[in-house]
């Protein structure tokens, strides 16, 4: 008996009859987080069909759609790690090889949840959080900003 082989299974659709269930509980969650009012829910469509594939390419369509230039941005995202500390130095390493530069004399972390400070302080870096969410925190030791249109936010990157 050869007992060398592998056998991988596909888990929706395959073990499990659960794609129409799945397929209307993603396109909820993305739409409750995302600010967009629909998606396409033909999955064959999107170049990746994974969950991670799926919302990558609907943001990179959000940051087109923003006119932000994320072609030529060093991006980094949970595709490349869980932890978001570690996100954070994969764009740091990309950035910097990108910009063929050595280090940077500040590094600053713009996020708008707790997370996202926690993470900016254990890797030392800067941060300015934005939106509501952060303003309810006493003692802030970061600028806090409701939107990038805020006069401190320019100068804090300076």
């Amino acid at each position: 008996m050869n007992l060398n082989k592998l056998i991988i299974f596909d888990i929706d659709g395959t073990l499990t009859n659960t794609n129409h269930v799945d397929s209307l509980f993603f396109e909820k969650a993305i739409l409750d987080v995302l600010p967009i009012t629909s998606i396409d829910t033909e999955w064959k469509n999107y170049k990746y069909s994974t969950d991670t594939g799926i919302v990558t390419e609907i943001i990179l369509s959000k940051l087109k759609t923003a006119n932000i230039p994320h072609q030529t941005i060093p991006i980094a995202h949970s595709n490349d790690h869980s932890e978001r500390e570690n996100i954070i130095l994969t764009c740091i390493n990309r950035a910097k090889a990108t910009y063929n530069k050595v280090s940077y004399s500040k590094i600053i972390y713009v996020g708008d949840k707790l997370w996202d400070k926690i993470a900016a302080n254990n890797l030392k870096i800067g941060f300015i959080g934005i939106g509501d969410e952060l303003d309810t925190i006493s003692n802030k030791d970061f600028l806090h900003i409701s939107d990038f249109t805020h006069p401190e936010f320019e100068q804090y990157l300076i």
